[in-house]
């Protein structure tokens, strides 16, 4: 496996090319060198207390599937590493992925099992990122690349069974059911988890081109805002290497009240980011009153995305 000096010389390697790129756009002429390093993608923030809906029908006329995806995205930015988190962070990214395994069951049993609703019913976590984008930079010379972590959990049902509408209303009254199941559960059953949880996070990774690809995945996002800092010299031992076992400490620290508090903020009260997505199969086409409203075409799903502020710091007009 890669040790800790070979990952060390690897992101000496990219400092290096990061530094040549910097030098070589400042010597054309260019101020602007933070322009040529945004290392990723640009996420919007959904609306707090808006519940959004987009309706598609399959471009597959012979599926007769429907599927649904609910998701809910932190409102608070996601854990990227001690020296570049807060402890909020932190405690939030551990609770709603702990989240997102201890509902996984319930989910599968009630929606599969008991109420035989559809073929795949899935619930799970996601991790996501954002970065400053070329337009910030230009309306903010000074602003050095930066990455904000995004925490979601999303529910999935794929079903002909039932129309896609009901499948949404079924995963609602089962996520406001949840909560008293959150209550219910023993501190026993819950350290269960999360020490399930931990052993996860920290499993040792048995192929060599997996641990490559994590530990470069790190220096081509963190690089950037790392050595644009004025701490250079300390970007080394400023890359969250160890985020992982960070992670699974900040998992087996939580106790009830925590998840129950994330959970109400993530998904219950009126001020969670809740997106969802329903795709109409050949059985349950999509239905006349919705055909032609904004959120059923590319169109008006791209101009609605274009009114979405980005996530984190680069909440700019872009």
């Amino acid at each position: 496996n890669v040790s800790q000096d070979h990952a060390v010389t690897m992101f000496d390697a990219a400092k290096n090319i990061v530094r040549a790129k910097r030098r070589n756009v400042e010597a054309n002429g260019s101020s602007d060198a933070n322009r040529s390093l945004v290392p990723g993608p640009l996420e919007r923030r959904l609306p707090p207390g808006e519940d959004i809906e987009i309706h598609f029908q399959s471009r597959n006329v012979k599926e007769e599937n429907g599927a649904v995806i609910v998701t809910f995205q932190s409102q608070v930015d996601g854990f990227k590493g001690k020296a570049l988190s807060t402890e909020d962070s932190l405690k939030r990214s551990a609770a709603i992925r702990l989240i997102s395994r201890i509902v996984k069951e319930p989910f599968f049993n009630e929606l599969r099992t008991k109420q035989q609703l559809g073929y795949i019913v899935s619930s799970f976590y996601e991790s996501g990122y954002t970065t400053r984008q070329a337009a910030y930079f230009a309306s903010n010379p000074a602003a050095v690349p930066h990455s904000t972590s995004i925490d979601s959990l999303s529910m999935y049902v794929l079903s002909k069974k039932v129309k896609p509408t009901d499948i949404a209303n079924r995963i609602d009254e089962f996520l406001v059911g949840f909560r008293d199941r959150l209550v219910d559960q023993s501190e026993e059953d819950l350290d269960k988890h999360a020490s399930a949880l931990a052993r996860l996070l920290t499993k040792p990774t048995r192929k060599l081109n997996s641990e490559a690809s994590s530990h470069m995945s790190k220096i081509r996002r963190f690089s950037p805002e790392l050595f644009s800092s004025e701490n250079e010299n300390n970007a080394v031992n400023s890359m969250p290497w160890d985020s992982a076992q960070i992670l699974a400490r900040a998992v087996r620290g939580l106790k009830k009240e925590d998840i129950i508090s994330v959970w109400d903020s993530l998904v219950v009260n009126s001020e969670s980011a809740k997106i969802t997505s329903l795709v109409y199969g050949a059985k349950y086409p999509l239905e006349p009153g919705l055909q032609g409203k904004p959120l059923t075409t590319m169109e008006g799903l791209l101009k609605k995305r274009s009114t979405l502020k980005p996530y984190g710091s680069c909440e700019t007009s872009q």
